[in-house]
This record gives C-alpha cells, structure tokens and sequence, in this order.
C-alpha cells in the first residue's frame, strides 16, 4: 500500500491545514515522488480519493471520539486525544514502511504540533515543519514566545509596543487579535505560540508564502533558520497553469454543496454576494450567531454563508424562511471555485 513512499506529510485535522498539505503533496507527484498523506479524521471510513492514487496514499489514523461526538468542544481534551492517537500510530507507520523496504526519509508535519519533530527523529527521519501561514504572523509569535514583549497587549489608547527586529514599532492594532484579547481563544493562543517553541531543531521550514510577497522579512527569517518558501498552494489552473489535470485540491473533510452553491451564485450579478465562512475550527457564540445573522440581513447584499452542521442550531428561528433567496446557507462549500466566482465581491472569514 505504502510502497515507494519517502514522504509523510501530516497536517493538522483541519481543513485549511489539509488544504495546502495536501496540495504539497501533488506537487510531489508532479516531481515523481511518493508520498503518504496522514490524516487524522473525525469520521471513521471517510471516502479520500486523489486523482493521484499511484503517487499519493491516504493513511488515516482515528482521533480518538466516537462519530456524533463534537471534538471541538473542547479543544484541549481534541488536542490530548489527537497527539495520543498519532504517537501511538505514527511509529507503527514508519516500521510499516521500512520493513517493506521503503523507508520514508522525512516527516514533513504541520508546524502548530511542534512535537511532532521528536517523533520525526526519535524515529530516524528529518523533520520539515510546514507553516501554513506567511511569514509576518510566525515571526510575531515567535517573539511572543521568546519573551519580547507580554500578552495580553492592550488595543485601548495609544499604546506602542518595542520594535523587535525586523519590524519597526507596532501598536497593539497591528498585532494578532489573539495578542490583544488573549482570554477570548487563551487554548488556540497557546497553540499559535507554542508552534515555534522548538524552530531551532527543525531541519527545514517550509512556508506557504512565496520570496516577493515578504522579501525584506525574509532576510532577517533566513538569518536564523534554513527556509523554503514553496506557496501558494493553490491548484496550478488557479496559478501557473503548468498542470492541466491539477484544477481542484481534491482532498475535502466534508462534503460541498457543489451544484447547490455554484447554482445560486450563476443567477447573481458580478460583485454582488457576500461569501461567508469561518472555516472547519471556529466555533461562534450564539449571540455572536445572532449580531452575524443580523448584519448580513440588514447589509441587503446576497450572501453565501457556510455553517457547519454542529452549528446550525445557532442560527435564529425561521432565518432562512426571511432570507428566501437573499441568502444560502450550506453546511460546507467548494471554496476555490466560490472565491473564483465573478458573483463574489467580499469574503468574510476569521484570517486564521
């Protein structure tokens, strides 16, 4: 099953961490190299299929909880039981491989589980950490960690903070809201910072950026660590255009509602709809719910909002009956062709 592979890539369970690992991994098959992608699913069988079935196998280890659980509930007891299923797994994986006479050479694993990298070695293998976000939002992080300044940091007033190489002095509106309101998400800021606790061992940092998006930063990041920007990570029709074949990412947690929204948003006019979607992680508060529903009722725009089916009890009574055709609402969407729509004008999302 795994035979040739010299590549375990394993992203973080969720879907815009899958999204650019996944889509590392047929660049790979375009080079001709194998890969075992890693997933860690809430679903027991999901059906993973890859145009790219000689180069590319879809290992799946459980997470731990029983299907109809919701993890994300809470996301330390989610994240105890992810790093437990994948230790214990993992290395049987990697034996599995060598004893097959393939041995895999590199874990490449997602930076926001950095213990990963003691696993990659304690097994033989390099660690490649693979950031899914540039380069700016890392390096203040990695200052957060090493100390430079404290959290929370105020948002109120004109507070400035001390310039730490190489930005110049930042106030505490340029910073991550995680930084400024740290009790809001305190288990996701600890995630995001903890992710660079260990940078100095990895053998490779790859970045979903790309050398001209952040050149003077890169200077100062290449400085420190060995760096290979490798984005973006999006399908080569949606770039390049190098790879015919390559034209979606083909690796999804759940299901779209294809026809469904490409359907609606062919009867909009151009520029028209609002795309709203907080991804396959953020949970909103219901009355957060609540102030959403109402803004886009109020802003008269059509609008396309994804609400995963865990939240759909949070949305007010009758809503969609108002809306009619002003709105849709799916549990999932096909987000690379919806953001290419000419009927989209404004996305609304939680930028990570």
């Amino acid at each position: 099953m795994i035979e040739g592979s010299k590549v375990i890539v394993l992203p973080f369970p969720g879907q815009g961490h899958l999204t650019p690992m996944s889509q590392f991994c047929k660049r790979l098959a375009s080079k001709g190299l194998k890969s075992t992608l890693v997933l860690v699913p809430d679903k027991p069988s999901p059906p993973y299929k890859t145009e790219h079935d000689d180069s590319i196998t879809v290992f799946p280890i459980p997470n731990g909880f029983q299907e109809g659980d919701d993890p994300l509930q809470d996301l330390d007891d989610y994240m105890d039981r992810v790093q437990s299923s994948i230790k214990n797994r993992l290395p049987e994986l990697i034996q599995d491989m060598k004893l097959s006479g393939n041995p895999p050479r590199v874990l490449v694993y997602d930076s926001s589980m950095p213990w990963l990298l003691d696993v990659a070695h304690d097994n033989g293998l390099r660690g490649a950490a693979f950031f899914t976000q540039p380069w700016p939002v890392s390096v203040i992080y990695y200052h957060v960690h090493k100390g430079s300044f404290s959290v929370p940091s105020t948002r109120h007033g004109h507070s400035t903070l001390a310039s730490f190489p190489p930005f110049p002095m930042l106030s505490a509106n340029d910073l991550p809201s995680f930084l400024c309101e740290s009790s809001s998400y305190p288990n996701m800021l600890r995630i995001v910072v903890e992710q660079l606790s260990n940078i100095d061992r990895v053998d490779i940092l790859l970045c979903n950026t790309f050398d001209n998006l952040e050149e003077q930063l890169l200077k100062w990041v290449r400085s420190l660590w060995p760096v290979l920007n490798i984005g973006p990570m999006v399908p080569s029709m949606y770039l390049d255009k190098r790879l015919s074949e390559d034209k979606s990412y083909g690796f999804s947690l759940f299901t779209a509602k294809s026809v469904e929204c490409i359907e609606w948003l062919n009867s909009k006019k151009p520029n028209s709809v609002v795309y709203v979607s907080f991804g396959s992680f953020v949970i909103l508060k219901e009355d957060q719910m609540m102030e959403l529903a109402k803004g886009l009722k109020q802003s008269g725009c059509f609008f396309l909002w994804v609400v995963r089916d865990t939240e759909k009890d949070k949305i007010p009574k009758h809503y969609v009956e108002e809306m009619g055709e002003k709105g849709l609402i799916v549990s999932w969407s096909p987000q690379l062709e919806v953001l290419a729509h000419e009927s989209v004008g404004c996305f609304l999302t939680h930028c990570g």
